[in-house]
């Protein structure tokens, strides 16, 4: 402190930062306290860093490009840049309307910041390459500190109708324009390169194969330019309630648990995930409990989630119980199989005419018994919604297919979850019966102890298209994967329960016949033997109700 006192009463205090290049973004001043010991007129001065406050995150002696930014969050961002950006560059395929001219001007003024627009498309190397050359000519001293990605295109569809042209659509701006600004941006020195992705690649999304790979790669990227030594940030945004969001649609969300987030929450969100510099972060207002009620896909998220389910006491409502459901839960005091064919048809069809109401967003009062799903605007997303609040309320699980049909209608759906129960009431009453003394033959090489029910019967199984005699068909519990096995004359086959996609036991002219699927293949198994048919569906049934192989 006494050298401190004595330079400054000296007059030795000066400032060498004149004429030496300073970075003008996250850069402090840097002061000399000393003579040169030397006699020599040269300092040396250095860049000191300093903490910044998360008001200051933008420089306006810099450049900031905005991809995607007329609209949508894009628009939003822009807004909150220009509070401290001196230069904003917006790039999108189309340039902006009157009214998007109108707005950009109102920014401008109220900031005091330039906001150009220039139209290029990122996902040809061409095209945005000279978009970052016209930036840099007409700015040439205002250095490039930011890059934010956000352009983005929809085509949603269930993988079985994905189509190469579907998947190139989405993936073009977000796997190709992506690699083309980490191209042209390696060799700048960045504060931001962000790039806005989505939850759909953190848990998934039925029908959304192609936009939660391209999101997915985002989020590579980012950690990628980590690991080059660059910036990289990747946001993963939740719902967005961001221009003319429908009344329906929010409710939507709402009931599946994720509640849109209003501008001044995104805007938080974005400069808190700026300020932090994590390499990806997950933004979104979620209600967790609703989400694993009425999603039970979300079970394999499970230990990814671990430490925020334990915070919000909710990790005991992520364990599937096994004890069994009551077949419909719509009162308190009257039992679904208690009512007459009539009651019961009645009591299903208004279930699933509500059912079908909530998942599409749709007055209750325009559902017909003859209303097709695919006239209420039914698509993959509320799609599951629908299959997981039938199994929630109905206890029985239907194939998203089934209901995504063209033809498939309330009275058809109603129609099949009726026979459904029907079947596993018949299945219900058999266990209570004691098993057959033929039961008892061994005819497997598995250990006695580790079968379930060794169904002695004659069986078909049709597995592409080719047709051979079954028998020993039984469910194995060793210590390994449950699995179903039988037996036929060339060999033994095996097909394991995590393998088992979708499950159906039906009537076929006065035989049982039970379908299986996996993910590669398709397997039929005939019997007339009825009883033991239904009482292996019931054991498959139970063994799914505590694993859930829906995908999100």
């Amino acid at each position: 402190m006494f050298e401190v006192r004595r330079w400054l009463s000296a007059k030795q205090t000066r400032s060498i930062l004149h004429g030496i290049e300073c970075p003008t973004s996250r850069s402090g001043y840097s002061l000399s306290f000393e003579q040169n010991p030397s006699g020599n007129e040269n300092h040396l001065a250095q860049n000191i860093p300093v903490v910044i406050s998360k008001y200051q995150m933008f420089s306006k002696h810099a450049t900031y490009i905005i991809i995607g930014g007329l609209t949508g969050l894009g628009w939003e961002l822009l807004k909150e840049a220009a509070r401290g950006g001196g230069i904003l560059i917006t790039i999108s395929r189309r340039l902006p309307n009157d009214q998007q001219l109108q707005n950009i001007d109102e920014v401008r003024r109220k900031y005091c910041s330039v906001i150009e627009c220039i139209q290029a498309d990122i996902s040809v190397f061409s095209s945005i390459s000279k978009a970052f050359n016209q930036i840099k000519i007409t700015f040439p001293e205002q250095a490039i500190k930011g890059i934010f990605h956000g352009a983005a295109v929809v085509d949603d569809a269930l993988l079985p109708d994905m189509t190469e042209e579907k998947f190139d659509k989405v993936l073009r701006p977000k796997v190709i324009g992506t690699w083309n600004l980490h191209l042209l941006a390696k060799d700048l020195t960045l504060d931001f390169f962000v790039l806005h992705s989505s939850i759909s690649s953190a848990f998934g999304n039925a029908g959304q194969t192609n936009y939660g790979a391209g999101n997915a790669f985002k989020d590579a990227i980012a950690f990628h330019r980590r690991g080059l030594g660059l910036s990289g940030q990747s946001i993963n945004w939740g719902a967005l309630k961001l221009g003319l969001v429908q009344e329906k649609t929010d409710e939507y969300l709402k009931s599946q648990g994720f509640l849109a987030m209003k501008e001044n929450e995104i805007v938080h969100c974005f400069i808190h995930s700026l300020f932090i510099n994590s390499a990806q972060v997950v933004c979104g207002v979620i209600d967790w409990k609703t989400v694993m009620n009425v999603s039970p896909d979300m079970y394999h998220l499970t230990s990814r989630l671990q430490t925020i389910l334990e915070d919000l006491n909710l990790i005991d409502t992520t364990v599937i119980k096994q004890s069994k459901i009551s077949y419909i839960k719509l009162s308190e005091t009257e039992e679904l199989q208690t009512l007459s064919t009539r009651k019961k048809r009645t009591k299903v069809l208004e279930t699933v005419s509500q059912i079908a109401a909530d998942a599409c967003a749709v007055d209750l009062s325009i559902i017909q018994s003859k209303t097709t799903l695919s006239s209420l605007g039914i698509d993959s997303m509320k799609g599951m919604s629908f299959i997981n609040n039938v199994y929630k309320y109905i206890s029985c699980k239907i194939s998203i297919i089934a209901i995504l049909e063209e033809d498939a209608t309330i009275e058809s759906i109603s129609d099949l979850i009726i026979k459904q129960i029907e079947i596993d009431d018949e299945v219900k009453a058999i266990e209570n019966h004691e098993r057959p003394v033929y039961e008892k033959k061994t005819t497997q090489k598995c250990p006695k102890k580790d079968r379930l029910e060794d169904i002695q019967c004659e069986v078909r199984i049709d597995n592409e298209n080719n047709v051979n005699n079954s028998f020993s068909l039984c469910v194995i519990n060793s210590e390994g994967p449950r699995c179903l096995h039988w037996r036929t004359r060339e060999k033994e086959n095996v097909v394991y329960f995590t393998d088992i996609s979708n499950f159906q036991i039906r009537d076929l002219n006065g035989l049982k016949e039970l379908l299986i699927e996996t993910r590669k293949e398709k397997f039929v198994f005939k019997s007339a033997d009825t009883r033991h048919m239904k009482k292996l569906a019931m054991q498959l049934k139970d063994a799914f109700t505590q694993l859930d192989s829906t995908n999100l």
